[in-house]
This record gives structure tokens, sequence and C-alpha cells, in this order.
């Protein structure tokens, strides 16, 4: 007699050479969330023993087979390592795991199968089956914390302002977005899962998104809320809704997105100067490298709200666009500067605005507070500065 014990999974093969048979069990379990690592899964993978005799006796994974023999198996998801192996006076360990591209086509719900094995050397083989079952279920509810301009972190939301929108549950790990052929980004993102697509609705309008995470998504306010007072927001992840949130709108928002990326302190702003041969040289204003008075600078908001002709939703820019729907005006320590451009970024999407600028003179050193004007709102709560000579 020899005998394969498989442990961990507290799967036994008894393998009788003068019976000829093998016997296999007890049934396997395994709970996970769709679209969660599998690292998560509860066992992520299951350690198999298998134990010989006193004669080498090979063995090997041969496939899975629906519970019903006339009912194909919809879904693979085991992983078995190695396949096959040799049983005898020592101990051969089997990893049975789970194949994470076969979960991304699974939905929610419970997919039992059978796990084939067989001997090997042997006519015919002799084949046993354990039953493995994977209980899938669905992520929590996305929940929205908080919907805030991307640059300034202040909660004034405008039409084509790019917001960050916080909470938990919002979308599969990290994932950026690009644009299309037609220079426009995606209005739902997800990790390919079935169902696993991340969508927001502002008042029924799909928003364009830039980047998805767990915690956080950025996207852009679609420009059909204008006029409107207040925008309701749903998101969308595995058939779940997202409680509504409610924001209010504005025509303007301007934020100045800042070197930290938390919406307030030093700018992120480039200084400007031309090498002698002519090519422009832009280096990032700092207090060990601030800008001299008369020099010129640029910057970039968000939150000037419709533009003049309309902007697509999501679009990418590709040439320099004036900025004519609201007055634009900027002062840094509390001066007036001269604005030289303020539009579209080129391939950048439209809501973002780019300002250059000449810094005033007769003004003090060191950090000096920037306030940039769009329509009627300001960004002064943003207390963003500028390092000056």
């Amino acid at each position: 007699m020899v005998r394969y014990t498989f442990l961990g999974l507290g799967l036994t093969v008894s393998y009788a050479l003068c019976q000829n048979s093998i016997r296999v069990g007890p049934n396997i379990d395994i709970s996970g969330t769709l679209g969660a690592p599998v690292a998560s899964f509860s066992p992520p993978v299951g350690t198999v023993f298998v134990n010989g005799g006193p004669a080498n006796v090979k063995f090997k994974f041969t496939g899975v087979t629906s519970l019903e023999p006339a009912v194909p198996v919809p879904f693979n998801f085991v992983v078995v390592s190695p396949s096959s192996g040799t049983a005898g006076s020592g101990v051969t360990s089997v990893a049975i795991g789970l194949n994470e591209s076969v979960l991304r086509s699974m939905d929610t719900g419970t997919f039992p199968l059978n796990v084939i094995f067989s001997t090997v050397d042997q006519t015919p083989p002799v084949t046993a089956a354990v039953m493995v079952t994977l209980h899938l279920s669905g992520p929590p509810v996305p929940v929205i914390g908080s919907v805030l301009n991307t640059a300034s972190y202040q909660p004034a939301i405008s039409p084509g302002e790019m917001v960050s929108i916080f909470g938990s549950n919002l979308g599969p790990p990290m994932l950026s977005t690009e644009y299309d052929d037609t220079g426009a980004f995606p209005t739902s993102l997800g990790d390919g899962s079935a169902g696993s697509d991340t969508t927001v609705l502002f008042n029924g309008i799909p928003a364009p998104l830039l980047y998805v995470s767990p915690g956080q998504i950025n996207g852009v306010v679609p420009y059909g809320v204008a006029g409107q007072k207040t925008a309701s927001i749903v998101l969308t992840r595995y058939f779940q809704t997202s409680a509504t949130f409610t924001v209010a709108i504005t025509d303007t928002s301007p934020g100045i997105f800042t070197a930290t990326q938390n919406g307030s302190g030093q700018g992120a702003i480039l200084n400007y100067r031309q090498a002698q041969s002519g090519i422009p040289i832009y280096t990032y204003n700092s207090v060990d490298n601030p800008a001299p008075q008369g020099s010129v600078i640029e910057m970039f908001a968000t939150g000037a709200g419709v533009w003049n002709p309309p902007a697509p939703d999501g679009a990418i820019n590709l040439v320099s666009t004036d900025f004519t729907t609201q007055p634009v005006s900027l002062t840094i320590g509390g001066q007036p500067a001269r604005i030289y451009y303020a539009g579209s970024a080129p391939y950048e999407v439209w809501g973002m605005l780019q300002i250059i600028a000449f810094v005033p003179t007769g003004i003090g050193s060191g950090p000096q507070p920037v306030v940039l004007t769009v329509g009627q709102q300001d960004n002064s709560q943003q207390r963003v500065t500028i390092a000056v000579q």
C-alpha cells in the first residue's frame, strides 16, 4: 500500500498497488471578494503534501471537470504546481492556488468544480476527484467622502474643473488613464474583471476619468453641469452604486497647482529664461531658485469654468487657445502681475489652464502670495506662494 497524504487543504489520496485504487478528499472551500488581490482570499494558496510508501508511485494533475458530466466547466480557476511528481519514502508538496486572470472574468456567486488526479505508468490509469468550491462575493459599496478641486483641495466645484474624489471602495488598485486616438479620456475604468469598471456621474452625465484607485479618483467635471446650482454625484462599481453626494456648482473656482500637491504653499511654478542659443530654459521656482522681479513665470490652474467656443468633456487640446469666457487676473505680493498668456495647455485636458505672466517689480523678496482671479472667484483661500529674489 502506498499512501498520499495531502495536508494544508486536508486533501488525502491513497493508492493501493494491490487494489488498483485511488481515493481523494475531503472537499475544499475558497472564499474571496471580486477585484481583491488573490493574497486576500481564504485560503490564497493551499499546500498539498504527498507522502510516499516503500515504493515510488508517480502521479499527476489531469485537469478539472464539472460536477455534472454533461455540463462544461464555465471557469477553470485553479492552478496546481507542480502538476506532476513522484511519491516515495520522502514528501512531495503540491500547491493549489487561484488563476488571477480567470478570476477577472468571473462574477459573484459560488463555483464548484472537480480537480482530477491520476496515477502514472499504469494502464489504465486510476483517477479520483476532489471538489474545490470558490465563493466570490461583491466588494463593499463605494462611499464618496469628499469632492475637491484637484489643485486647491477646496470644495468649490465648477464645470470642466479637474476634481479629486476621496472615499472608500472607489476603484481597483491605482490605474492611470490615457487619452485615445480622438484625444479623449475614458468615462469608465476597471482592472478587466467583469463589472469592475468605475463610472462617476454628475447629474447623470459621465465624468472623464484621469486616475482611479480604491481611495481616490481624479476626473473632470462635465461641462453639462454649467448653469446648475448643484450637482448630484454617484459612483458605480461592480454594479453597486454609492449614496448620492451633492456639491454646489459655481461658474468658476480657480485653483493653482502646488509643488507639494497638497493645495497650499509653494506653487508648482516655473521660472523662465532664455539661453544664449535662444532655447527657453524652465526651472522650478523655490526658495533656492527664486524668480527675479520682472522675470517671466509659468503656472497651471484649474476651475476656469466653460470655454468659448465650448470645449468637449475630457478631451485634450493640441494647440494653445486663449481663454476668453471670463476675465483672468493675477496678483503677486499684492501687486498686479501682467499676464502674457492665459489659455489651454497643449496636450493637457481642457480643464487645465496655463498662465504665463511677469513678476511685478517693487515687491518684497522671499515667499510672496499668488492670487488668481477668474470671473468673480479667486484662489485666495489656497495661500499659494512664489519665491521672489
